[in-house]
């Protein structure tokens, strides 16, 4: 998956289904590759530019940081879907 690339920093977290998320920060692309791993496959990508990876930070941080929702809420979040531009040579051409 990572060919020759320079990977500065990497993380793995692992769900409650044994369903490995690793990001991978490769300075030499300017993206952070996002995969998932079942059985110790590679099931599938997201490259994200570094605009992505901000917003995708700015959600993890909220959600680290507010307090747990009682069992009985039913709010639901607050869409702030945003589109990003296509990262030029990363477009499905299937």
């Amino acid at each position: 998956m990572d060919g020759d690339a320079d990977p500065l920093i990497r993380t793995e977290v692992v769900d409650g289904r044994h369903t490995v998320l690793r990001a991978t920060w490769h300075r030499t692309e300017g993206t952070v590759v996002l995969s998932l791993w079942r059985h110790g496959a590679c099931i599938g990508t997201f490259h994200a530019d570094r605009d992505a990876a901000a917003a995708l930070a700015d959600v993890l941080a909220v959600a680290a940081a507010a307090p747990p929702a009682p069992p009985e809420s039913s709010a639901r979040p607050a869409d702030t879907t945003r589109v990003l531009p296509a990262t030029p040579g990363l477009a499905d051409t299937a």
